[in-house]
This record gives structure tokens, C-alpha cells and sequence, in this order.
């Protein structure tokens, strides 16, 4: 029932926290797929069929590539229900191939999209150096508070899932 998307990213320097950041709220998301930036279109249009998740994507400063351009396709699309790439297939031109993108995305970046439509799409939360200690080991702690903080985000969902007015939050 969810038609758009807004895309959330974490952004700044290295060494700001922006990582584990992501890490913390890309695994509150539903159904998270961690991924890394080097990822190439193929396995994106793969994950996002089979789990329809949410794509975590780490180091999402794409490097000038042939693949950089189809990469920033699927996350502009993505933004929207109903608009799948179409593609013909390399192995018979006369078959189209309809490839999913649409799904909820969270980033991390160390700097802002040259692309303008898909800088559009994303809320930023800034990250700046801090005298806190980002741990680069999480213990079993983290992991128990995660899953007990999932569980009641899920139950919530239950609960309030005939609740939700679709055409109310649609016209906000």
C-alpha cells in the first residue's frame, strides 16, 4: 500500500560514526539487507524481488563506473511504487526483463550525490566527529538490546496494523 519512499543516510567524514549508525538503525529496518557500496545493479535487482526489505548500503559513495549509472537508476526509481526498470534480455531482445526497485533504502556517504534527483530523495543526518568512543567491536549486549527493541517494534506493528488509515498518511 505504500506508494513512496523516502530515503534515509547517514553522512560525514571518516572516523564520525556514520557506519555504525547505519549498522544500528539499517538492522531496526524490516528485513535489512546489509550491503556494500562496490555492490553492482544485478544483485540490488535480485534482493529486492526475492526479500523486498530494506536496502543497507554502506560506503554508498559510488566510484565512477560503468555500473554507477544503473546503480543510481534503481535507487532513483526506487523511491516510488510502480516503477520498475525495464530492460531487454541479452540473451533475446524481444523479451523484456521488468526489474524490481522499490523499497525503503538507508545510506552512509562521506559526501552528497552528484545525482540532483537522487540527492532529492534522501533525509540526512549529518554525523561530526564527537570526544565519544565508537566502539569497533559490539558485544552480546548490543545484540540483545537490538533483537529486544526489534521484537517490540514488530508487536507494535501487530497491533496496530488494521489501524494504520493508508490514504491519510498518502496525503501527507
Amino acid at each position: 500500500r505504500l506508494r513512496t519512499v523516502g530515503y534515509y543516510r547517514f553522512s560525514g567524514d571518516t572516523g564520525t560514526g556514520k557506519s555504525r549508525a547505519l549498522d544500528t538503525v539499517g538492522r531496526l529496518c524490516y528485513k535489512p539487507m546489509m550491503l556494500a557500496g562496490a555492490i553492482t545493479p544485478a544483485p540490488i535487482y535480485r534482493l529486492i524481488r526475492r526479500f523486498r526489505g530494506t536496502i543497507v548500503l554502506d560506503e554508498a559513495d559510488f566510484s565512477d563506473s560503468s555500473e554507477k549509472s544503473e546503480v543510481i537508476t534503481i535507487l532513483n526509481c526506487g523511491f516510488e511504487k510502480g516503477r520498475p526498470i525495464v530492460r531487454c534480455s541479452k540473451d533475446d531482445p524481444n523479451t523484456l526483463e521488468i526489474l524490481p526497485c522499490f523499497g525503503p533504502k538507508v545510506f552512509a556517504t562521506r559526501f552528497s550525490f552528484d545525482d540532483v534527483a537522487l540527492e532529492s530523495r534522501c533525509i540526512t543526518t549529518k554525523m561530526e566527529e564527537t570526544e565519544r568512543e565508537i566502539l569497533s567491536i559490539l558485544d552480546d549486549t548490543y545484540f540483545t538490546e537490538e533483537m529486544n527493541l526489534r521484537n517490540k517494534l514488530l508487536l507494535w506493528r501487530l497491533h496496530n496494523y488494521s489501524k494504520i488509515e493508508y490514504n491519510v498518511i498518502r496525503d501527507i
